[in-house]
């Protein structure tokens, strides 16, 4: 403390930070400033989420859309497997037929039993990627609907009671094992 020659504090000098004390300091600037972005950033976010949907079934549209057109894509990857599971037995059918008579199956049938097989595996994989998406989809347009209820002030509406639905992955069967899983897919194709 500076005193007058009147013996009055006319100055406070505060003591040197320690270095503890001057890191402590940025990290709260730091933590200050990221938090104004993460606050700019929802603002933005809200006003997208208030100018894209004028109500909430705007939103239940626009989600039921984009779940249809996972759905069409779906579909169209089940009659693909379905096609290639036909033509496994047509192979299959005429391997058997050659052996019956005593010849030899030509590659060819082997080697196409194989690709066809292999494309149910990937389809198989395709159509587990497309429910995950499905699900990512509900769960942000859930996120979606409940903040625009926030922006607009709509309350909640009441829950009804509703028996769960099954999760779309409900279906499927973990393997433990590649060769439980080969077994496992070979009882399903059968």
């Amino acid at each position: 403390v500076v005193m007058s020659t009147q013996g009055l504090a006319v100055q406070t000098v505060t003591r040197a930070k320690t270095p503890e004390e001057i890191e402590h300091e940025r990290e709260l600037e730091r933590l200050r400033v990221a938090q104004e972005r993460l606050i700019e950033a929802q603002k933005t976010a809200d006003r997208a989420l208030l100018r894209t949907y004028s109500s909430e079934d705007d939103l239940v549209m626009a989600r039921d859309g984009k779940l249809a057109a996972i759905d069409v894509m779906v579909q169209v990857t089940k009659s693909n497997m379905q096609r290639q599971q036909d033509w496994i037995a047509r192979l299959r059918a005429e391997g058997e037929t050659l052996e019956r008579g005593g010849k030899p199956i030509p590659d060819r049938i082997a080697t196409g039993i194989a690709n066809a097989e292999r494309s149910l595996q990937e389809a198989t994989a395709r159509i587990l990627e497309q429910e995950r998406q499905k699900q990512g989809i509900r769960e942000a347009f859930e996120r979606d609907l409940e903040r625009y209820r926030q922006l607009k002030g709509i309350p909640e509406r009441a829950q009804t009671a509703r028996p769960a639905a099954p999760t779309p992955l409900d279906h499927l069967v973990a393997c433990p094992t590649r060769t439980a899983c080969e077994r496992l897919w070979g009882l399903a194709k059968d």
